[in-house]
């Protein structure tokens, strides 16, 4: 029997080393934040990669705008189409981006533009021309209108049945399925020609002389690529706000050396967590044969693209300024007296608590944990009978508009969980689980948070969850 110890391979000892960097560049960020404090400095300023030029306007590229249109009544009392401006509430199409939304709603009409799809389903073809003039004029936004099914297979298709898993550590089903019409290449043709359509607009208005480009998230990974492909000197920026997976399950992806060079073809990605980045520092070096540091990527024309750890963060000071106003204390006194007696546990998604204290719910989503959660809650109230009728849970969930099979699936999971543990430990004045599966307004939810005794955040991966202090 060979008794030799076995020694560790390329890649164990590649990722050992990238561990031990991370937690050093870890330990030195803390370092100079905390010199950063005592010197009156804002520790979030980082002086150590200048921009290329003077910034004239912010272009701002995310898949969803953060405006919808609304009908609004107008003097002869007549409908007319408006817009609902900044439209992040309890409902958001894209919560992650709400920070953004409040930060640029201070500043001056020329400092940005912001380009995201929108659905010409919503209008008549002959009002599409005044749309665009309208937003463009009124409200700074260049939208790239959503046409056929091209749009629902990139978003449907590509970005939430095979990226989302897949950057969350999930093998995605859709890898393997044979049908010519719902197979991985044909939602790939998707993905590249939405791509190439916000790329189209973006070139349309860009000036590469004082223009600085700000891509957001997954949908859009090859977009820093094409326009750099046009405007070799742009300034360039990409935040990814989901996690990066490890390289061992981003190499099964057919397309990850596209991806990988799309984001590369930018001067800075951000990224959440220094996990995260040595997810992508790996994937970089083994999938392309890069040369990666934690500060970043070189490439082979010469470019580098920087990395910044960049986690996102409330704003402390407006949310209790919210928990404390009449709305959200009149429909806390409400739910105290509901649930006097009782253990209130909540269930709740991420807390992007800005300044407008925008908070999210979980939605019906497969890696929100909203199964495992009520499935922990069962084996709770039947391992200790004594605390039936003194402890409730209200899991709130966002409806989601998707109908892949894994969220139809979910859904009656959900369903069937409420079902059974209400009816097995229920009774005429007690039920162990309030579900509510619909949008509730930001005072709601404050109030609830307010009167809960805790709060269960259960993602099976990745996300930044921020509880309320």
């Amino acid at each position: 029997m060979d008794t030799t110890p076995s020694t560790p391979s390329q890649d164990e000892a590649e990722e050992k080393l990238f561990s031990e960097l991370f937690s050093l560049q870890e330990q030195l960020s803390a370092l100079r934040e905390a010199h950063a404090r005592r010197d009156g400095a804002d520790p979030l300023v980082d002086d150590s990669m200048p921009l290329k030029k003077p910034i004239r306007r912010l272009i701002i590229a995310s898949y969803d705008l953060p405006i919808a249109p609304e009908v609004v009544p107008n003097a002869n009392d007549k409908s007319r189409l408006g817009w609902n401006r900044f439209l992040y509430g309890p409902n958001p199409a894209r919560e992650e981006l709400a920070g953004l939304v409040h930060l640029l709603s201070s500043q001056s009409s020329s400092d940005y533009l912001w380009v995201g799809r929108l659905d010409v389903n919503l209008f008549e073809s002959s009002e599409l021309q005044l749309i665009q003039q309208d937003l463009l004029e009124l409200h700074r936004v260049i939208p790239v209108f959503a046409y056929g099914q091209t749009f629902e297979l990139h978003y449907d298709g590509f970005c939430k049945s095979v990226l989302w898993p897949l950057l969350h550590s999930i093998t995605p089903n859709r890898m393997y399925r044979s049908s010519k019409e719902d197979n991985v290449a044909s939602t790939w043709k998707a993905y590249l020609e939405v791509n190439e359509a916000f790329a189209q607009q973006i070139l349309q208005v860009f000036d590469p002389e004082s223009d600085v480009v700000w891509i957001h998230d997954y949908h859009l990974f090859l977009l820093p690529f094409m326009i750099r492909q046009q405007f070799p000197d742009a300034t360039i920026g990409f935040f990814l706000h989901t996690p990066f997976c490890s390289s061992e399950i981003f190499r099964i992806l057919p397309y990850r050396k596209q991806i990988l060079q799309g984001m590369l073809a930018s001067d800075v990605i951000g990224l959440q967590t220094f996990a995260y980045a040595r997810h992508f520092l790996a994937s970089c070096s083994r999938i392309l044969g890069l040369t990666s540091s934690p500060n970043g990527v070189q490439c082979e024309n010469g470019h580098f693209a920087h990395l910044r750890i960049s986690p996102v963060g409330i704003d402390e000071k407006a949310t209790r300024v919210e928990s404390l106003s009449d709305d959200v204390q009149r429909r806390v006194a409400e739910l105290r007296k509901e649930y006097e007696g009782k253990i209130v546990l909540v269930g709740i998604g991420k807390l992007a608590i800005l300044a407008v204290a925008l908070i999210y719910p979980d939605q019906m989503d497969y890696i929100k944990g909203i199964s495992h959660k009520l499935s922990a809650f069962e084996v709770f109230l039947k391992k200790w009978p004594e605390h039936r009728g003194k402890i409730i849970l209200v899991q709130v969930v966002l409806p989601t508009q998707l109908e892949g099979e894994e969220y139809l699936s979910l859904r009656g999971q959900v369903n069937e969980f409420v079902g059974r543990i209400n009816g097995e430990y229920g009774t005429v004045d007690y039920l162990p689980i309030h579900y509510v599966n619909r949008a509730l307004s930001k005072y709601e939810i404050i109030a609830i948070l307010t009167v809960a005794d805790a709060c269960i955040i259960t993602p099976l991966k990745g996300w930044l969850f921020l509880p309320i202090s």
